[in-house]
């Protein structure tokens, strides 16, 4: 037997059921607006956080006393990352990757310990230039992030662009642009600019 039934009957039971019995339909209506409400809530919510996340754009690039080919013989090899910039950590091909091949993937390890992958999207020689994306452990919280490292001829020699573009939330450009922007494009080619003039 449940509070909602009932074993025996008085004078006035008809009238006592009546008042005590749950209103099933008025307690749907109730919790259905109750859910509707918690739902237009998230819903809110996501809108919320869509808005914020902003498209944004990061650039470094350099002026480098070199050939655009003696460049892209450097950089041009998407696992070897590592072997000219000085701040990353030993990078190389998940799984004997083709370092030219769109899908391959580049992870980075301290220790043994995978700190962080990127896919490339796209390889392209002759233009000298490659895309790639990042893929968890992100070290950031941002979405649909696809940088270019890329090198053009320059009257003195040649220009590299590394640059990216993504979204984030507002407090994130500003890390974004110091630990990707300053800390990995900035100091890559910096030492870039540094081995090749000493190459020289």
């Amino acid at each position: 037997m449940t509070p909602d039934t009932w074993s025996c009957r008085t004078p006035g039971d008809a009238d006592n059921r009546a008042l005590s019995r749950p209103r099933t339909g008025a307690r749907t209506r109730a919790l259905s607006r109750s859910g509707a409400r918690a739902r237009t809530r998230t819903r809110t919510r996501t809108r919320t956080e869509e808005t914020t996340m902003k498209p944004r754009t990061l650039e470094r690039s350099a002026v480098l006393a070199a050939t655009p080919d003696a460049v892209w013989a450097v950089i041009g090899d998407f696992a070897t990352l590592a072997d000219w910039h000085p701040q990353l950590p030993p990078s190389r091909a998940e799984e004997d990757g083709d370092p030219e091949v769109p899908g391959t993937v580049r992870v980075f390890a301290v220790e043994g310990t995978v700190v962080a992958r990127e896919r490339l999207l796209d390889h392209d020689a002759d233009a000298r230039s490659y895309r790639y994306t990042l893929l968890d452990p992100l070290v950031l919280p941002v979405h649909d992030y696809v940088a270019t490292l890329a090198v053009r001829p320059h009257p003195d020699g040649s220009e590299v662009t590394w640059s990216a573009v993504y979204r984030s939330e507002d407090d994130v450009a500003a890390q974004v642009e110091s630990l990707f922007g300053d800390g990995t494009y900035g100091t890559g080619l910096a030492a870039l600019r540094a081995r090749l003039t000493s190459s020289r």
